[in-house]
């Protein structure tokens, strides 16, 4: 039958047709020379030796339909579901199209079947309940709108934007007025971008993370905005940490960084409580492993923030009226804060810190670290590098001690507090009128130690810092309380002596 004149002139016919595309780059064409037939393709992106005979036929049509069906699994598109402010709650008939557009609570509940894209329309959107976001595939929710940011707006005390997903990308929404925290990750993620989003106002009372409460493994945050949300304290809360954002990390990555923070800004974000409580770090940020995480002695986090401003960010506790008995908190980190006891390395680049405030008010003995950054680590091959950025007007203050105590409050570093066992590098840096202030009165004086920088007290170290600019900082401007195996200090400048600094010890690792 093959050999047949019908076939042939069919075959004929073909040869005389161009190329047909087929899925994914796969070609097949065929001709007839010297009384052979000839059949060559390419599949899945290989050219496979032609087949001259019939006895080859039947194994390149296999191939080909092969590579159609690997194609046709790679070119798989996610789901599409439009969402818009007055939508549609009839999950039957919505998100389809914009024009029969999804509600925002229908939206949550399609979600889960497949890898899914939101595409959210302009308008403000009520959140009057929980929304949870489930699923066990990728999922993007995007913001569509040309006059700004799509905003979701809570109008109950315990709405907000719950996600148990694995793995998540948020783009160009802005969220408001969240009373009980704007976002929270409900199971461990394994990797989410937020990247044009925005958050104002939002509060929290009782924890910490008034915009994002994440647990998972990789956050990234690019060209996001954090502005005035707050975490507050109240009766029974021992601690709180982030006033806008709480990262708890649950495990490692060696191949890229657990968290990125990049060109966002964080302004007036804060902590403050009147109620008794014993730990408030982090008014913008904070970082930490979470309840779960396994960081065994081989884990090695890394955490990335480049390009990012943090302006008149706060931890401000008012211990007037806490009971006599309650011995105080201690407070630290008026913009960032992260502690670990895994290795750890941290990089802030071409950053700003500027008007942070580190402040204890009462009578107290309370103790107050690190009025923009407090770091600590107790890993011996941890690093923390600041580079190429400037720590601008910060301030820690201690409170005023109890008359009849001993005890009196401690103020550590203006700007930084950094508690290491690793290396601590400050390079191209600039640190202009930080400050520790210390209770204006009292029978007993406040040590105050590193109106700029603070570096703690561990019992080993090597650290250097090149090209440093240190100015009008009060009290002690750089304090070292640290037995260092070896240290470098160079081209620094301490503008109220004109200093310039001199290698101490040798550095081997430079």
């Amino acid at each position: 039958f093959l050999r047949s004149g019908r076939v042939r002139d069919r075959l004929r016919n073909v040869s005389r047709t161009p190329r047909v595309e087929l899925p994914k780059a796969i070609y097949f064409a065929s001709a007839v020379s010297g009384g052979g037939m000839h059949f060559s393709f390419l599949a899945a992106g290989r050219f496979i030796k032609p087949c001259r005979t019939i006895s080859h036929l039947l194994l390149c049509l296999l191939l080909v339909l092969v590579a159609a069906s690997n194609a046709a699994s790679v070119e798989k598109t996610e789901k599409i579901i439009y969402v818009a402010p007055h939508g549609s709650n009839d999950t039957s008939i919505c998100g389809h199209s914009l024009s029969i557009a999804c509600s925002l609570e229908a939206a949550a509940q399609l979600v889960g079947q497949a890898e899914e894209q939101l595409i959210f329309s302009s308008g403000s959107y009520s959140v009057s309940k929980n929304i949870r976001f489930t699923s066990q595939y990728p999922l993007s929710i995007v913001g569509n709108s040309t006059t700004g940011p799509p905003l979701l707006v809570s109008e109950t005390v315990s709405g907000k934007i719950v996600f148990n997903v694995l793995d998540l990308v948020v783009a160009n929404l802005s969220f408001a007025s969240f009373w009980d925290g704007a976002i929270l990750f409900e199971n461990i993620t394994s990797n989410v971008v937020f990247d044009g989003c925005y958050w104002r106002e939002n509060r929290i009372t009782g924890g910490g993370g008034a915009a994002i409460s994440f647990v998972g493994d990789r956050i990234t945050l690019r060209n996001c905005h954090f502005s005035r949300n707050t975490a507050s304290g109240t009766t029974g809360t021992p601690q709180i940490k982030g006033g806008a954002v709480l990262l708890k990390l649950t495990s490692v990555s060696t191949l890229q960084p657990s968290v990125v923070i990049d060109s966002c800004d964080f302004t007036q974000n804060e902590i403050n409580s009147r109620a008794p409580l014993n730990l408030a770090e982090g008014g913008a940020l904070r970082i930490e492993p979470g309840e779960s995480a396994d960081f065994s002695s081989n884990s090695n986090t890394s955490i990335l923030i480049n390009g990012t401003g943090f302006w008149q960010n706060s931890v401000k506790i008012n211990a007037v009226d806490w009971p006599q008995a309650y011995t105080g908190p201690q407070i630290s980190a008026g913009a960032l804060s992260a502690s670990f006891i895994s290795e750890v390395h941290i990089t802030i680049g071409s950053s700003k810190f500027a008007s942070s405030v580190v402040d204890a008010d009462g009578i107290r003995p309370l103790s107050s670290s690190g009025g923009a950054i407090s770091i600590v680590s107790t890993h011996p091959n941890s690093s923390f590098s600041f580079i190429n950025s400037g720590a601008f007007d910060n301030s820690a203050s201690a409170g005023i001690q109890r008359l009849e105590s001993s005890s009196a409050g401690v103020c550590q570093g203006g700007a930084l507090h950094v508690f290491t066992a690793g290396d601590f590098k400050v390079i191209g840096s600039s640190f202009y009128r930080n400050k520790c202030v210390g209770p204006s009165g009292g029978l007993f004086g406040t040590p105050v130690s590193g109106g700029a920088i603070d570096m703690g007290s561990v019992a080993r170290a090597a650290k250097f810092s090149v090209h440093m600019y240190i100015a009008s900082s009060s009290r002690t401007l750089f304090t070292d309380s640290i037995s260092t195996e070896s240290t470098l200090f160079v081209t620094c400048e301490i503008a109220s002596v004109r200093l310039v600094c001199r290698q101490v010890l040798h550095y081997p690792h430079i």
